[in-house]
Protein backbone atom coordinates (compact mmCIF):
# COMPACT_ATOMS: atom_id res chain seq x y z
CA UNK A 1 0.00 0.00 0.00
CA UNK A 2 1.52 3.59 -1.10
CA UNK A 3 1.61 5.82 2.14
CA UNK A 4 -1.66 6.29 2.69
CA UNK A 5 -1.02 7.32 6.27
CA UNK A 6 0.51 10.42 5.52
CA UNK A 7 -1.97 11.11 2.99
CA UNK A 8 -4.77 11.89 2.66
CA UNK A 9 -5.75 14.31 5.59
CA UNK A 10 -9.05 14.19 6.32
CA UNK A 11 -10.28 16.88 8.34
CA UNK A 12 -14.14 19.19 8.83
CA UNK A 13 -12.63 22.45 7.67
CA UNK A 14 -10.97 23.55 4.57
CA UNK A 15 -8.81 25.24 6.61
CA UNK A 16 -7.29 22.71 8.21
CA UNK A 17 -5.07 21.78 5.24
CA UNK A 18 -1.46 20.87 6.92
CA UNK A 19 0.46 21.49 3.28
CA UNK A 20 2.22 25.15 4.61
CA UNK A 21 2.07 26.12 1.30
CA UNK A 22 -1.62 26.13 1.67
CA UNK A 23 -1.98 24.22 -1.64
CA UNK A 24 -3.82 20.78 -2.22
CA UNK A 25 -4.09 18.66 -5.78
CA UNK A 26 -7.22 16.78 -4.85
CA UNK A 27 -10.26 18.10 -2.57
CA UNK A 28 -12.88 15.37 -2.18
CA UNK A 29 -15.80 16.35 -0.57
CA UNK A 30 -17.26 13.40 1.83
CA UNK A 31 -15.29 10.90 3.79
CA UNK A 32 -17.53 8.11 3.52
CA UNK A 33 -16.19 4.99 1.63
CA UNK A 34 -16.65 6.65 -1.85
CA UNK A 35 -14.56 9.26 -0.78
CA UNK A 36 -12.41 7.82 1.11
CA UNK A 37 -11.89 5.24 -1.90
CA UNK A 38 -11.47 7.61 -4.25
CA UNK A 39 -8.72 9.60 -2.00
CA UNK A 40 -6.84 6.46 -2.07
CA UNK A 41 -7.03 5.12 -5.72
CA UNK A 42 -5.80 8.63 -6.55
CA UNK A 43 -2.98 8.60 -4.27
CA UNK A 44 -1.98 5.15 -5.48
CA UNK A 45 -1.85 6.72 -9.26
CA UNK A 46 -0.04 9.85 -7.94
CA UNK A 47 1.40 9.57 -4.82
CA UNK A 48 2.97 13.10 -4.98
CA UNK A 49 -0.18 14.41 -4.45
CA UNK A 50 -1.45 16.58 -1.63
CA UNK A 51 -5.16 15.51 -1.05
CA UNK A 52 -7.66 16.55 1.01
CA UNK A 53 -11.26 15.10 2.28
CA UNK A 54 -13.77 17.14 4.06
CA UNK A 55 -16.34 15.23 5.81
CA UNK A 56 -18.77 17.21 7.68
CA UNK A 57 -19.40 14.04 10.06
CA UNK A 58 -17.54 13.26 13.70
CA UNK A 59 -15.63 10.76 11.63
CA UNK A 60 -14.46 9.65 8.38
CA UNK A 61 -16.06 6.43 7.31
CA UNK A 62 -19.68 7.23 6.47
CA UNK A 63 -21.82 4.60 7.97
CA UNK A 64 -19.40 2.13 8.33
CA UNK A 65 -17.50 2.22 11.93
CA UNK A 66 -17.73 0.01 15.33
CA UNK A 67 -18.60 1.34 18.82
CA UNK A 68 -18.64 -0.09 22.63
CA UNK A 69 -22.22 -0.24 23.65
CA UNK A 70 -22.79 -1.53 27.12
CA UNK A 71 -19.25 -3.35 27.06
CA UNK A 72 -20.35 -5.21 23.60
CA UNK A 73 -18.47 -4.32 20.26
CA UNK A 74 -20.92 -3.36 17.47
CA UNK A 75 -20.16 -2.72 13.93
CA UNK A 76 -22.30 -0.73 11.59
CA UNK A 77 -21.44 -0.15 8.12
CA UNK A 78 -23.17 0.06 4.66
CA UNK A 79 -26.45 -2.28 3.91
CA UNK A 80 -24.25 -5.01 2.50
CA UNK A 81 -20.91 -6.24 0.51
CA UNK A 82 -21.67 -7.35 -2.86
CA UNK A 83 -19.39 -10.32 -3.40
CA UNK A 84 -20.72 -11.07 -7.74
CA UNK A 85 -19.42 -7.48 -8.65
CA UNK A 86 -15.59 -8.05 -9.23
CA UNK A 87 -14.59 -4.19 -8.61
CA UNK A 88 -15.78 -4.30 -4.79
CA UNK A 89 -13.69 -7.74 -4.33
CA UNK A 90 -10.73 -6.58 -6.10
CA UNK A 91 -11.03 -3.28 -3.78
CA UNK A 92 -11.00 -5.46 -0.68
CA UNK A 93 -8.27 -7.79 -2.02
CA UNK A 94 -5.34 -4.47 -2.42
CA UNK A 95 -6.63 -3.20 0.74
CA UNK A 96 -5.53 -5.99 2.37
CA UNK A 97 -8.41 -7.64 3.95
CA UNK A 98 -9.46 -10.68 1.84
CA UNK A 99 -8.77 -12.78 4.67
CA UNK A 100 -11.53 -11.17 6.81
CA UNK A 101 -14.34 -11.47 4.36
CA UNK A 102 -16.82 -13.98 5.24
Amino acid sequence: MSNVSANPVVSQSPTQNPDPSGEIDLLVLGGGISGLVLAWEVLSQRPEWRIQVLEAGEHPGGTVGSEWIEGCLCERGPNGFLTHAPHTQDLAVRLGLESRLI
